[in-house]
């Protein structure tokens, strides 16, 4: 959405109280003049709908990921527990954006540790996962879904079908964590089967892809 600078003549309480509004919603004057005069003829910015989206994760996730950041920006940070040795953690960084139209955001999954083994495991899930993932979404990017590994990290992007008619926040939001719940669930299913041949994981972790696809709309890929 296209911004410009307007002057507008305001009494000095009303901006006082905006000021005020804007420091506790840790935002700028200017974008809380625009979130107000918004909300009162109910248009959704995109900073509301990224706070939609935000809000309605953090209210699925609470309760089987533990939040490590807060709902009111466009980046949510949780973590979720592995029954492996070192006993890690899984952080889970997601970056939501409103700047390209296929795009609504970026997931990085990585371990709360240095650990070389656990790095090496990840790198291997990864390369199991993404071949799988790829194969199972091509119909709908054929170019492949761009995640990367790099620096122990997993980076995936989070698209949205161009064909698709309306999506709500929470339509968004909904598969946000479905696909979360999936990728937790991949990783955790390898690292207690870590010990199988390659093909043996890729057709469980292919089988999940399926099961996925099968039981839902799909609104992110």
């Amino acid at each position: 959405m296209n911004k410009s600078i307007y002057s507008l003549v305001l009494s000095d309480d009303i901006i006082a109280a905006i000021d005020r509004m804007a420091y506790e919603q840790n935002t700028s004057r200017s974008n809380m003049v625009d979130r107000i005069l918004a909300e009162h003829i109910s248009y959704v910015t995109p900073e509301m709908r990224i706070r939609e989206i935000s809000s309605y994760i953090t209210r699925q996730m609470e309760d089987t990921f533990q939040m490590l950041t807060s709902a009111r920006g466009s980046m949510l940070t949780f973590k979720s527990p592995l029954a492996f040795k070192y006993k890690p953690n899984i952080k889970y960084q997601l970056t939501l954006t409103q700047d390209r139209p296929e795009l609504c955001g970026e997931l990085t999954v990585s371990f709360r540790t240095q650990n070389a083994a656990l790095l090496s495991h990840l790198e291997r899930f990864f390369m199991i996962w993404s071949r799988a993932e790829n194969g199972r979404l091509s119909r709908y990017l054929p170019g492949g879904t761009g995640a990367e590994y790099s620096d122990g990290r997993i980076i995936r992007p989070l698209y949205i079908p161009l064909n698709l008619p309306f999506y709500s926040g929470d339509d968004v939001g909904a598969a946000i964590t479905d696909y979360i719940n999936l990728l937790d669930t991949a990783i955790k299913h390898y690292f207690a089967n870590w010990q199988q041949q390659d093909i043996l994981l890729f057709q469980q972790l292919d089988r999940l892809i399926c099961s996925w696809m099968s039981n839902k709309n799909t609104v992110i890929i």
